[in-house]
């Protein structure tokens, strides 16, 4: 407006109001304080100023001291670029809200001032609505102009390398975009930085770890912590690392581990630390990893990392030794041998030495009631892999967790791993539990595969199965006929282990002669070890023939083959150290070869004693001995010598009774038995439940366990199925047909032999017909039958006395529907 000047003057002190004088033509006609940053105040002064003076424009006015207002807001003048846009955005809105939305190169411009000046931008901005545009269309056009500038700025205000992160005031920051201009903002009141990156190698999966330091705006120090990748991601650990000073702002823990990421991509230092024992190549050469660094790498190898969590942070070895101290550590471990008889003491010191080799699918076990020193033992074996493995700090329990003990027998990878105390106690549900878990254990080390698991994106993980030898120790051996075929079992008693032997090899463990013998060991081995590998599985195998014997589990020749393959190792690098002589050699290899023979035949009594189908006659035989079920005659009455068959004699009015206990699972005519199949299941099932034991096959599973072991008198081949027809009580059942002196031998046949049921078994496959593959044992309804037993004076249908019953004169009386059978008593 021509002649029409405003000057702002700011008060003297500033403090006070500043001054506006609004002139006209040279003339002052109006100079006030109103507050220009008021709306209400700002228009009330333009009124005032243009009362009375028509040729003042109010639009005009409101517009120069709204563009005053965005200049004190901001700076006290536009710079040349402001001033610059300034000119153009008024040239622009003389053709209203279109003409400035046309002008590309004016919005381009008004984007870089809102980055740059930010104070201007926010001037011109509020002057627009002089020109009649809307301010939300206006913000919505410049948007995207304004992110632009933004990516093209400087790394302090850009998404470059940095992601637009920065440090300010001692806080991690990030810039923000908004719909004008970036603002910085906070992400916590600390910052933070990788130092170290570990890549943590167990043999199978590499997982990285983050090393990070960092400082509270205050100035304290935070320590370096440890995160795994994982958790890294959530930002959780971080009050439990540095306490609760170190804040995140809320909404800003998504940002900050990208932020740390990004501020930390220089002098980050990089390593690989292995978290197992055992065998690694390593620059062209096979190393044994330990908690104190590696053996066997030639000399100017690159040093490897080892970095061993609980419980293994003691297996460490002393460096190996030549001459003198080689051969007297050497000897000081064969004189574990002597420890007790050697059936007891090779098995674990072949163990000990045939693990270090690694491929090991087998466990062992030693068993033995309290106070037989067996803990003490195999702290001995496990003392060759570190001095301070003695008893009271054996690195497994049966007292752990099913998950630990399966980590830690991961981990100890071409190392014994004893795992102590295998005593289970308590309810049925904590008894069961220690035998599941410790199925589990053997079993994955028998066969040599872990459990797979799912990842959480859905995927498949490689299961982590023992890659060393378990042994274990207890009162009791773990159940099961396959999981003990998996183990080498050793049954200490009383009186076995010498004690003023056992003093002396403590005393050697402990001062670590152990452990050097096995270093010494392990160096000897690490050169040839890819060899060695390549030749196991041919020496095993032409052992495992000679070891073979009747009556053994498949599994047991290959592990004595194993273990013999083990020692014999260690022998020839005990001839090499000079500890024994050629002819030693010579006696030693034999006499623990014998040795091993011995305990190996020990195990097939033990595997026996697991065996489905013989358990399930054990039980079988209980359940009558204690009167919990019976077994009828053929016609549902008493068989002969009912106490055998769960019947209780009970004496009325001078009448012997005989009463059934329990459910009927069966009949007999004295010689066959007749299994209902479901009942009989059932009842032992019952009482091996009751034991804490329980039947370890299905029903179906144990009739094929039965006729494998040549239990089954006779089948049905015709119909396909292992149940036989049979009239029994007039009707016709589908029954189990085995011998009845198998589950309840006669006087005649019993005998403290225990494998007296095997010969009654062969007696019956003696006389089996070579068509119909059933046995001769007698049919009690057939014509031969009956006139055999008449000749002796015996009914034709039980083969008791004649009796009124059947028709018969005198003799026996049944009554109660059958159920009971009275008997005349001699005596009167």
């Amino acid at each position: 407006m021509e002649g029409l000047v405003l000057e702002y003057t700011p008060a003297a002190d500033l403090t006070g109001p500043a001054t506006v004088t609004v002139s006209l033509a040279g003339e002052i006609i109006a100079a006030e304080s109103p507050d220009l940053q008021d709306p209400d105040a700002r228009d009330g002064f333009a009124a005032k100023v243009c009362d009375g003076r028509p040729g003042i424009d109010l639009e005009g006015l409101r517009g120069e001291l709204l563009t005053l207002a965005a200049k004190l807001a901001g700076t006290a003048e536009f710079s040349p670029e402001a001033s610059a846009v300034e000119t153009r955005l008024d040239a622009a809105l003389q053709a209203g809200p279109a003409g400035l939305f046309k002008d590309t190169e004016l919005l381009d411009a008004l984007a870089r001032l809102a980055v740059q000046d930010e104070a201007a931008y926010s001037g011109l901005r509020v002057r627009l609505q002089a020109g009649k545009v809307r301010i939300r269309d206006f913000d919505r056009a410049m948007k995207r102009r304004i992110e632009e500038v933004v990516l093209a700025q400087p790394p302090e205000l850009a998404r470059n390398a940095n992601g637009g992160f920065f440090e300010s005031d001692g806080c991690i920051c990030r810039t923000k975009l908004t719909t004008h201009a970036p603002v910085t903002i906070p992400l916590c009141n600390f910052t933070a930085s990788i130092v170290d990156e570990t890549v943590r190698d167990d043999g199978q999966e590499r997982r990285v770890v983050l090393g990070i330091a960092g400082k509270l705006a205050k100035g304290r120090t935070l320590p370096r912590t440890e995160v795994s990748a994982d958790a890294f991601q959530e930002a959780r650990w971080i009050v439990p690392a540095w306490g609760s000073d170190a804040i995140v702002w809320p909404g800003e823990n998504r940002a900050l581990p990208a932020a740390i990421q990004a501020l930390s991509q220089a002098n980050k230092a990089r390593r690989t630390v292995y978290v197992h024992t055992g065998w690694r190549e390593h620059d062209g050469a096979w190393m044994y990893l330990h908690a104190g660094g590696a053996i066997g790498l030639p000399p100017g190898a690159t040093p490897a990392c080892v970095d061993l969590q609980a419980p293994l942070t003691r297996f460490i070895f002393p460096a190996p030794v030549t001459g003198d101290a080689a051969m007297a550590a050497v000897r000081a471990s064969l004189g574990f041998l002597d420890l007790a008889e050697w059936r007891l003491t090779v098995p674990v010191l072949a163990a000990v030495y045939r693990a270090s080799l690694g491929d090991v699918d087998f466990g062992v076990h030693v068993a033995g009631p309290s106070g037989v020193f067996k803990s003490e033992m195999a702290a001995l074996a496990q003392q060759h892999y570190g001095p301070e493995l003695d008893a009271r700090h054996l690195p497994g329990s049966w007292s752990s967790t099913a998950n630990s003990l399966e980590l830690s027998a991961f981990l100890a990878k071409d190392a014994v791993l004893v795992v102590d105390d295998f005593a289970p106690t308590g309810g049925g549900a904590d008894l069961q539990r220690l035998h599941r878990e410790a199925e589990r254990l053997f079993r994955a080390q028998g066969n040599q595969a872990g459990r797979a698991r799912m990842a959480a994106d859905g995927s498949m993980r490689q299961g982590k199965p023992p890659r060393g030898l378990i042994l274990s120790t207890g009162e009791e051996i773990p159940r099961g006929q396959s999981l003990r075929a998996r183990l080498f079992i050793n049954e200490i008693g009383p009186g076995d282990i010498d004690v003023d032997k056992l003093t002396a090899c403590q005393r050697d463990a402990a001062a670590g002669l152990y452990a050097r013998a096995m270093a010494c060991y392990l160096a000897w081995v690490a050169p040839s070890y890819g060899q060695i590998q390549a030749r196991l599985p041919e020496m095993v195998a032409e052992l495992r023939a000679q070891a073979a014997a009747d009556g053994m589990h498949a599994r047991t020749p290959g592990i004595v083959a194993s273990l013999a393959v083990g020692f014999r190792f260690f022998l020839q690098f005990a001839e090499l150290a000079g500890a024994i002589s050629a002819p030693e050699r010579g006696r030693l290899r034999s006499e623990s070869w014998q040795a091993l023979l011995a305990a190996a035949d020990l195990q097939v009594v033990k595997q026996e004693a697991a065996e489905p189908a013989k358990n399930f006659l054990r039980l079988l035989a209980a359940v009558l001995a204690s009167q919990r079920a019976h077994v009828a005659g053929i016609d549902g009455d008493a068989p002969e010598a009912p106490a055998r068959w769960g019947w209780r004699k009970h004496l009325l009015n001078s009448l012997v009774e005989w009463l059934p206990q329990g459910r009927r699972i069966g009949w007999t005519d004295g010689q066959a038995l007749y299994l209902e199949p479901d009942a009989s299941y059932s009842e032992a099932a019952r009482l091996a439940a009751e034991q804490n034991e329980g039947l370890t096959v299905a029903p179906v599973t144990l009739r094929r366990r039965l006729r494998e072991r040549g239990f089954l008198a006779s089948e049905d081949p015709a119909r396909g199925t292992l149940l036989v027809r049979r009239k029994l009580e007039g009707g016709t059942k589908n029954v189990l047909h085995l011998l009845a002196a198998v589950v309840c031998p006669d006087e005649s046949t019993a005998t403290d032999n225990p494998t007296s049921a095997e010969s009654a078994y062969s007696d019956v496959h003696s006389r089996m017909s070579p068509t119909s593959g059933q046995a001769d044992i007698g049919n009690p309804t057939s014509r031969k039958c009956r006139k055999t037993r008449e000749k002796r004076g015996q009914c034709r249908v039980c083969r008791f006395g004649k009796h009124t019953r059947h028709g018969e004169p005198g003799g026996i009386q049944r009554t109660r529907n059958g159920a009971v059978l009275t008997e005349r008593n001699p005596s009167n």
